[in-house]
């Protein structure tokens, strides 16, 4: 949290967290009088306008419980048709 704030404190317009699971996304808004978007919630955001379905691919099963959060938190819960894993880290597809 502390480099968000710093980023305020410097005169930065905007925070992005970049992560699927947006670690800190409703925190940080909390505590900044600037925008805070995340990855994830921004890319639920987009999927629902592309259509009524949709599904989630995570690197790892290990995040699969913070998605599902994630689409409580939004409402999306009944949006998406799964959360699946893809087996490849994160690592390999550098």
């Amino acid at each position: 949290m502390n480099s968000t704030l710093t980023a305020e404190e410097e005169g930065f317009d905007a925070v992005v967290i970049d992560c699927a699971l947006d670690p800190g996304l409703r925190q940080a808004r909390g505590f900044l009088d600037i925008p805070v978007a995340g990855a994830g919630e921004s890319s639920l955001l987009v999927a629902q306008l592309l259509g009524r379905k949709f599904a989630i691919v995570s690197p790892s099963e290990t995040s699969i419980a913070g998605l599902a959060e994630n689409l409580h938190f939004l409402g999306f819960e009944n949006r998406a048709s799964s959360i699946n894993q893809s087996g490849i880290s994160r690592l390999y597809l550098a």
